[in-house]
């Protein structure tokens, strides 16, 4: 997958978790980590749009794990980390 797709497809995915209920959302998080992991890029900067998405998002997943209640913070940050790498992908 191209940059833009891989990025274009968290977000979509992280929205969707986000409407679902508990078991949904931990789910599609886990199963969209499972799914972008494997392409990861060798020495791939830390500061890198992708990276940090995929830090938020592994937050995120954890989060859902352990929080009856999730804080709204766990989620904005995987949208708004998603968010920034599929915008600078679309600009590459």
């Amino acid at each position: 997958m191209s940059d833009y797709v891989e990025a274009r497809y968290a977000l979509l995915i992280i929205e969707q978790a986000h409407n679902s209920g508990d078991a949904v959302a931990r789910d599609l998080i886990e199963d969209l980590l499972r799914d972008l992991c494997p392409h990861a890029v060798p020495n791939e900067p830390k500061e890198s749009k992708r990276v940090k998405a995929l830090q938020a998002l592994r937050t995120l997943a954890l989060g859902i794990r352990h929080f009856e209640c999730l804080p709204a913070a766990y989620w904005q940050e995987a949208l708004r980390t998603a968010g920034e790498w599929c915008n600078e992908a679309a600009a590459a």
